[in-house]
């Protein structure tokens, strides 16, 4: 299922990203819906997610439903099954409906995925989907700027394991299927420029309401955000999202950021920009 959404304004996403509760991975799972469509008709209907989180997803539906409806979700994989409800409407493209569900029992695992509490992410300098290569343990994992590093370099890093009980390899997950997930983290403040910058290329991809998504590497990455070069000029203190390393046709994690500055640079026909993480409070 592959379709383009109307999506809220950056103001409306950053609004509510400052309302989560834990990350949200960009990631297609199968699942099977059941309830009442808008019409009163009962429905059941094979679909995918957009956006995975701790407390619920995003999901494609072909079929209407009404905000503050039930939901059955049936995970195809593991052939978990929990009841949700519908937030609201987030955006549609023809017949496909784009919603915001929350578990109804807020305790559950449904993804099975570990999500670090938001607060933790303040000293990180990314995010990464990692699985342990003893027990298969899958959780979200905040790297700071060396660590970041090497993982783009070997694909592995070393952490503990609070279910091996002992320090083991982590993996990128997806990496047989070529992508990754890991954006960057953290936010700005008077201290920045104390804090350790990585001179590294790695590919980004940045995405502003109107402009759509555009691919770009990194010169530095730091905690606070790193700096890229783009033919688009992105204007100082506008709001954009950013995923940071970013692979196509994969899972990505896509965070609110400002553009603190924009330089045009004639002798090179580029706009060089410096990017900032907005901190969840």
């Amino acid at each position: 299922m592959s379709h383009s959404f109307t999506l809220p304004t950056p103001e409306q996403m950053l609004e509510g990203f400052q309302r989560r509760r834990s990350d949200r991975i960009s990631l297609p799972v199968t699942i099977w819906v059941k309830g009442v469509g808008r019409d009163g008709v009962a429905f059941a209907e094979r679909a995918k997610t957009v956006a995975l989180s701790r407390h619920g997803a995003t999901i494609a539906l072909m079929g209407a439903v009404l905000p503050g409806a039930f939901l059955t979700i049936s995970h195809m994989e593991s052939g978990e099954e929990t009841q949700c409800r519908v937030v609201g409407e987030a955006g549609k493209q023809e017949d496909i409906h784009l919603y915001g569900v929350v578990w109804v029992n807020p305790e559950i695992n449904f993804w099975g995925i570990d999500f670090p509490p938001l607060a933790l992410a303040e000293n990180a300098a990314a995010r990464v989907l990692l699985e342990c290569t003893a027990c298969r343990n899958i959780g979200v994992v905040y790297l700071d700027e060396m660590e970041a590093e090497v993982f783009v370099s070997s694909r592995y890093i070393s952490r503990s394991c609070l279910q091996c009980q002992r320090t083991t390899l982590w993996r990128d997950r997806h990496a047989v299927a070529g992508g990754h997930l890991l954006s960057a983290s953290g936010h700005r403040t008077t201290n920045d420029r104390l804090r350790p910058r990585v001179q590294t290329r790695i590919t980004v991809c940045i995405r502003q309401r109107g402009l759509g998504d555009e691919v770009a590497v990194t010169e530095n990455l730091s905690r606070g955000g790193f700096s890229f070069n783009s033919p688009i000029y992105y204007y100082a203190g506008s709001i954009v999202h950013a995923a940071v390393p970013y692979s196509p046709g994969s899972g990505n994690i896509f965070v609110p950021a400002r553009i603190i500055h924009a330089r045009h640079i004639p002798s090179e026909g580029v706009n060089h920009h410096g990017l900032a993480h907005i901190h969840v409070a």
